[in-house]
């Protein structure tokens, strides 16, 4: 792996970042094994057409947090979700990088460790888990590298998880 340049997470505010959004939930690359509703990306398109920029992220962390993964310009290059379980303690994580000329440079793994310091820091989350195709090996190794183990096969996924315990 090549080493990533910084980044940061930031809520998406911009209609730019929704457009990035839908373009990368377009490409069968990045949702390959991803486990989105099919109808996100009408839902995402009705959001940018119809919510002011400064309402976006109101509608995004809805169900939990979002936030855009950038570069040091301000660029965004990817997404983390954090959606709230049954229970109430716990959250899934979601995250991609959407630009994948930019796969491999360590990118995922620097939003997932600030994505679990700024849960279990600052937002009190005491349990994190990602739902992971065994075949999506690369973000197998960064759930591991970033503290996740195994915890349950659900259907064609593997539960990993992280606490705030474990940390």
């Amino acid at each position: 792996m090549r080493k990533a340049a910084s980044i940061f997470l930031r809520a998406c505010e911009r209609r730019k970042d929704m457009d990035n959004l839908i373009y990368w939930l377009k490409n069968p690359e990045v949702t390959r094994f991803l486990n989105e509703d099919a109808g996100v990306i009408s839902y995402l398109s009705r959001l940018a057409d119809t919510v002011p920029e400064p309402m976006l992220t109101f509608h995004l962390n809805a169900m939990g947090r979002f936030f855009m993964i950038c570069l040091e310009d301000g660029t965004s290059v990817g997404f983390v979700k954090l959606a709230k379980t049954a229970d109430a303690d716990t959250y899934e994580i979601v995250y991609a990088i959407g630009e994948d000329t930019l796969w491999g440079f360590g990118y995922g793994e620097a939003a997932i460790r600030q994505t679990l310091h700024l849960a279990f820091e600052e937002l009190g989350i005491q349990k994190i888990i990602a739902k992971i195709d065994p075949r999506n090996e690369r973000s197998c190794r960064v759930a591991f590298a970033c503290g996740f183990r195994e915890e349950q096969a659900r259907g064609k996924y593997m539960q990993y998880a992280a606490s705030i315990a474990a940390t």
